[in-house]
């Protein structure tokens, strides 16, 4: 995956946070809620065939850094959820074990993770229907997270892909990456409504879709700034 193409999906990832936290603004459009559900899919697929082709060619590090940078993120978002739950109804008990840091889950080795990671969907297993819907979780969003910590937990121990391995997952890649730039102009044109209706929710949204590549601009600025210094030199030698 290029770097402007890892930047889009983590520019969806927070597009997805972003919607499903304000999704009390999108209720009268029940079709943004549809496609951030689908988009919230191809993203992990995304992810996963990522991690697939990266095994083998940059090494089994980095494959499983992908599956892993990807779970801390949605594993601190479900934390986050259920922590203000804990403030909301004054459960000390509950708001202590959820007040968990991105640094708290980053420097936690493979199995350490997905017993923390296990741990937050025990409680969420403890949860009711109802009490889950005060967090803005649905039955769907745990399933999810289950499949992603199972994802994670094959990542840990695959060493090796076959060659037809690696070819289907480049040709899904290929798929999922244009499915997702399907599903933001979507979601782009389902949020027009929003740009007089509530302007700040609007501009919020737009923020997160405009992706730069700021290390290549930044790497092609100072290759203009020394080629400018090296003319200068030149002229005056």
């Amino acid at each position: 995956m290029t770097k402007p193409e890892d930047n889009k999906l983590h520019s969806s990832l927070d597009i997805v946070d972003y919607l499903e936290s304000n999704s009390n603004k999108t209720t009268e459009s029940p079709l943004i809620a549809v496609n951030v559900t689908r988009l919230k899919g191809i993203n992990l697929d995304i992810a996963t065939n990522q991690g697939i082709l990266l095994i083998g060619t940059k090494g089994k590090t980095e494959a499983k850094a992908v599956t892993r940078n990807l779970l801390i993120h949605t594993t601190l978002t479900i934390y986050g959820k259920v922590y203000a739950f804990a403030v909301e109804n004054e459960d000390a008990e509950l708001e202590k074990n959820m007040d968990v840091e991105q640094y708290h889950l980053t420097e936690l080795r493979e199995n350490a993770l997905s017993i923390k990671v296990q741990s937050l969907l025990d409680q969420l297993h403890k949860m009711t229907a109802e009490q889950l819907a005060s967090c803005g979780i649905t039955a769907e969003n745990v399933t999810e997270f289950e499949n992603m910590l199972s994802i994670y937990n094959k990542s840990k121990s695959d060493s090796s892909q076959s060659a037809a391995d690696k070819t289907t997952a480049r040709e899904t890649l290929t798929e999922k990456l244009a499915k997702m730039e399907k599903a933001l102009t979507v979601l782009d044109k389902l949020m027009i409504e929003f740009k007089n209706k509530d302007p700040q929710f609007y501009q919020s949204y737009t923020a997160l879709r405009e992706v730069k590549d700021r290390g290549i601009r930044h790497n092609a600025a100072t290759d203009e700034t020394a080629a400018a210094q090296a003319n200068t030199e030149t002229t005056v030698k």
